[in-house]
């Protein structure tokens, strides 16, 4: 908002300097003409009024309208430069108030307020002034236009005496300020003379009261003009009017550079704004990029913890594996050493079973071999029954072998292979009741083989 209050009062001091330019080139213009064609100079003067009073007198007759378009722009110009200078005043006051300058006024500074209204109601009254009454104004209105003109004028004049007695500046009076006294009047009695001198009809006046009217306009505007030639004849010295169109001028070339400077100030507000706000956006970015790089931390903070754990997963199911295979192998081997087992016992089993057989046949041999001794016993030759004496047992495969018969011989071939059976079988329970199985109980068999008592 205030950026675009400020380009839009820049565009109004822009367009305000033009028409001021433009209004000081047409008098410029209109003067030179003059110059040039002395014969006209007096109808050009009766037709373009020269002063504040001249617009009032004009203003004030009732048949006159304003139709003039410079007269128009000038108000508007005007309006405009009362305006800036309004807000450029009020900048300088609440600069003033910001900074806490506190500045001793010298006489320079009262010259100024002199020469130039500053208060509202003065820029007002001058804007009041040069923007002629509209066609249709009261008598009332009128009135008050002309009062406040000579409030101005009465103001103007005592702000002038002072910036005079406080300079200290002693000026001898001339002619011309008495011509200029006798051209402004400074007075009610005197704008009230001039009124009636105008004949300022009411709004109902005829068409001839108005043409009077403008006659003696017309005189008044000429006189006024044969004057001011005069002054500046005698004196050497432009008149008010020059002198205003200078002051003008200056006041507009100060208003440019105004301008210009308030535009520089702007400008070098906005580049400080802006580098101000580039700042913020770097810091914006700056603390940005922190935050990104602390979430990159974080998150890869939070990987690396992932990544750990999932080795360790990964470890502990390796592990796990290891185990499971371990187990695997163990049972298989439990399965085989139960297989193994299982083929022992049947072994063990199997060799109980030709034990028990090897016995039963043992005892069978036994018995067999008891039968004999018992018959051989039963039956003694006589011839040597009486001779011998009791002695030594004398088993049968003996008799047998001592009598040379075929049948010991066999007897005692079957009876060897029995006894290494036996053995085997006795050390195969040996070797099998080491490995936890309790070995059967040892058969106690006695075998007499040619002659011998063998226990197995």
């Amino acid at each position: 908002m205030e950026r675009q209050q400020l380009a839009a009062e820049k565009k109004q001091k822009e367009e305000a300097a033009t028409k001021v330019q433009a209004i000081y080139r047409g008098n410029t213009a209109r003067k030179e003409l003059a110059d040039r064609q002395p014969s006209r100079d007096a109808k050009e003067k009766t037709d373009l009024p020269q002063s504040a009073s001249d617009k009032q007198a004009t203003a004030e007759a009732p048949g006159v309208e304003k139709t003039n378009a410079t007269q128009q722009e000038q108000e508007k110009a005007a309006t405009k430069i009362q305006a800036i200078q309004r807000g450029r005043a009020a900048r300088k006051d609440a600069a003033a108030k910001k900074e806490g300058s506190f500045r001793i006024p010298t006489s320079r500074d009262a010259k100024e307020k002199t020469d130039l209204p500053q208060s509202a109601s003065d820029k007002q009254a001058t804007a009041e002034a040069l923007g002629v009454e509209k066609p249709n104004a009261t008598q009332q209105e009128q009135e008050k236009a002309a009062t406040k003109i000579q409030a101005i004028q009465r103001g103007r004049a005592a702000r002038k005496d002072a910036a005079a007695k406080k300079e200290g500046s002693f000026r001898i009076p001339t002619s011309r300020d008495a011509k200029e006294k006798t051209d402004l009047p400074q007075s009610a009695s005197d704008k009230q003379a001039t009124a009636e001198a105008l004949g300022v009809e009411k709004p109902n006046a005829t068409q001839q009261e108005q043409e009077k009217s403008a006659t003696k306009i017309q005189a008044i505007q000429r006189g006024r003009a044969a004057r001011k030639d005069a002054a500046e004849k005698e004196t050497g010295v432009p008149g008010p009017e020059a002198l205003k169109e200078e002051a003008a001028i200056a006041h507009e070339a100060a208003g440019v550079a105004a301008a210009q400077a308030l535009a520089a100030s702007n400008q070098r507000m906005e580049a400080e704004a802006e580098l101000e706000a580039a700042a913020r956006r770097r810091a914006e970015t700056e603390a940005a990029c922190a935050e990104v790089k602390e979430k990159v931390l974080a998150e890869e903070s939070r990987a690396a913890a992932a990544a750990a754990a999932q080795l360790q997963e990964e470890a502990e199911l390796r592990r796990l594996l290891q185990q499971s295979e371990e187990m695997e192998e163990a049972a298989r081997r439990a399965v085989a050493m139960r297989e193994d087992l299982r083929a022992r016992q049947r072994r063990a089993e199997e060799l109980l079973a030709e034990c028990r057989e090897e016995e039963l046949r043992t005892e069978q041999l036994e018995a067999q071999a008891q039968a004999r001794r018992a018959r051989q016993e039963a039956q003694p030759s006589p011839a040597s029954a009486d001779k011998q004496e009791p002695g030594p047992e004398v088993s049968v495969p003996e008799a047998t072998e001592a009598k040379g018969h075929p049948a010991a011989e066999q007897e005692r071939a079957e009876a060897a292979t029995k006894i290494q059976s036996l053995q085997r079988g006795r050390k195969a329970r040996s070797e099998t009741g080491k490995k936890g199985k309790a070995p059967p109980k040892k058969a106690n068999i006695q075998v007499s083989v040619g002659g011998m008592n063998m226990g197995v």
